[in-house]
């Protein structure tokens, strides 16, 4: 007799073992995984009709997304020259970074874990400690 390897969760990963009653086949491990799936593609349907513009359905819950902690819009004042330095150098010019987080990591990290509370999906600082309870990083990208 062979056993056949668990399925994994297309939103976290996560291995589980699948109901053995009747209806439709399970594909997430968990109520929580279904519902943030569905909600994702709820939300992915508003955008598309508030900006009126078509995103392939393959990317539905494809982890692309990311929250609004993530990516920030914010004016920076000019560069101030220090002119009393032989070559102009610039003081205390801003460093720029953007850090990703699959959308489906932070619901894992939400729903699955329970490392974050639902009210902290946005929250940089908590979604960072809690990557790095599970041992992860975020993608990290200099930006200028």
């Amino acid at each position: 007799m062979t056993t056949e390897p668990l399925p994994a969760c297309p939103l976290c990963g996560k291995s589980f073992k699948p109901r053995q009653t009747g209806g439709k086949r399970q594909r997430y491990c968990s109520l929580g995984c279904r519902r943030s799936f569905d909600s994702a593609v709820r939300a992915r349907g508003r955008m598309e009709i508030d900006t009126e513009t078509a995103v392939p359905s393959s990317g539905i819950g494809s982890g692309a997304c990311s929250t609004h902690a993530l990516v920030q819009q914010r004016e920076t004042p000019p560069p101030v020259i220090n002119e009393g330095a032989g070559d102009p150098v610039l003081a205390d010019a801003p460093v720029r970074f953007v850090v990703e987080v699959p959308a489906t990591i932070v619901r894992a990290l939400i729903f699955t874990f329970g490392y974050l509370r639902f009210d902290q999906r946005d929250d940089l600082p908590a979604i960072l400690a809690a990557l790095d309870r599970l041992g992860r990083k975020p993608n990290i990208t200099h930006i200028g």
